[in-house]
């Protein structure tokens, strides 16, 4: 699925440059096995994106997800973040029903999106 979001040399580029370029990267681990991550990163306007969350599909149904986004969101409010963003596909309907359940409103755009950007939804959350 990477290759098809990002060309490769993108792709292990970010990789490579982990953690840089973020402002909190988070393992999630359940019996002691990796199960999920998430990132975030600061834009300019002072808010936190929220990026690259994922739970592997054996972990699902433990919380582990709700649980990133709220460590992510005490992230936010403990550097001053006015805002929380994200973006998802509009295939991912888990996820979605995730941040509209955790409160997050749809909302336009928030940056320039790259062209890999179609089919995606735009969320925001004032920061606790």
């Amino acid at each position: 699925m990477v290759a098809a979001l990002y060309p490769l040399p993108v792709w292990t580029a970010l990789r490579d440059a982990l953690p840089q370029g973020h402002a909190l990267v988070l393992l999630a681990r359940l019996d002691g096995w990796p199960a999920g991550c998430g990132m975030a990163q600061t834009l300019p306007d002072g808010s936190l994106e929220l990026k690259r969350l994922y739970t592997r599909p054996e972990a699902r149904g433990h919380g582990i997800a709700a649980a990133m986004v709220d460590r992510l969101a005490e992230h936010a409010h403990a550097t001053g973040a006015p805002l929380l963003r994200l973006d998802t596909f509009t295939t991912l309907t888990a996820a979605r029903r995730l941040y509209e359940r955790l409160g997050f409103t749809a909302c336009g755009p928030y940056a320039p999106l790259p062209a890999i950007a179609e089919g995606r939804l735009c969320f925001y959350q004032r920061a606790p």
